[in-house]
């Protein structure tokens, strides 16, 4: 059967879908608006514009979420060669778009399945501890995707279409609860006086991780081969393992009145 009679027709033009998309998430958006009750919180000094801006200067006193920031903004750099050029790559091999389209129902499945998964089974446990774990398993499972994804034969395009998949579900098995991990910490952490900025702030520093790894990765394979990418970014993902160990492990133990940033700043407005 030849491979372009195969996914000749569209199910939906790109219009549609994005019409669509646009109806789903308005709709959600006004679900929780009307039905999600929200909790009154009262007044403070660091409610209003001038105090949230001044609050910002607490993630930096805080020694804590101070490494924490710099900890999520480096986290992803080291995996990222397969997860941000395997799209690159495929195309590259004679995959077309379609192909490669058609695999995202299978990654969004394997992604709320696998969060699921390890939601139950983290539940009541240390999502730190959890973290690194999860790390560790990041190194056998992007090399045999690594693996897979070079030697891809589109020759034989049946067979490799399915171990392409079944490597990019691997990946998002092992991606989707890391994240779910590192939200855990941000969610177990975030000071309720502050309000929304303490768990806003860690979050974009999270996405901006994900931003600066994507760029950094595709800057690289811009003048270096994917192979020696790679492995280049296996050697981070181990110096910054052993790096960051012993940092990340002590904030298991850590009491939550240690990520106040309220704290640092009510001090330092005294010695100013």
């Amino acid at each position: 059967v030849s491979t372009q009679s195969t996914w000749a027709a569209a199910i939906l033009s790109a219009g549609a879908f994005l019409r669509i998309l646009a109806v789903v998430t308005l709709i959600v958006t006004l679900l929780i608006h009307f039905l999600q009750p929200e909790t009154q919180v009262g007044p403070s000094e660091f409610s209003g514009l001038r105090s949230t801006l001044r609050s910002f200067k607490g993630f930096f006193l805080n020694k804590h979420t101070r490494w924490f920031l710099v900890f999520v903004l480096t986290l992803r750099v080291g995996f990222m060669p397969v997860e941000a050029s395997s799209t690159l790559l495929l195309i590259e091999r004679g995959f077309h778009k379609e192909h490669i389209s058609s695999m995202t129902i299978y990654l969004t499945l394997a992604n709320l399945l696998s969060s699921y998964i390890a939601g139950v089974a983290l539940r009541g446990k240390s999502y730190i501890k959890a973290l690194f774990r999860l790390y560790l398993g990041k190194f056998p499972v992007h090399l045999i995707a690594f693996l897979i994804l070079i030697n891809v034969n589109i020759d034989h395009f049946s067979l490799w279409y399915y171990l392409v998949l079944f490597a990019m579900v691997l990946v998002q098995c092992i991606q989707a609860p890391s994240f779910l991990t590192v939200s855990s910490i941000v969610g177990s952490v975030c000071e309720e006086e502050v309000g929304g900025l303490y768990m806003t702030t860690l979050y974009s520093a999270i996405n901006l991780g994900v931003k600066i790894a994507e760029s950094v990765t595709l800057v690289l394979l811009g003048f270096l081969p994917f192979n020696l990418v790679f492995v280049l970014g296996l050697i981070y993902s181990a110096v910054f393992y052993l790096i960051w160990r012993r940092r990340v492990s002590s904030w298991a133990d850590l009491p939550k009145d240690e990520w106040r940033i309220t704290t640092h700043i009510r001090a330092n407005g005294k010695k100013e």
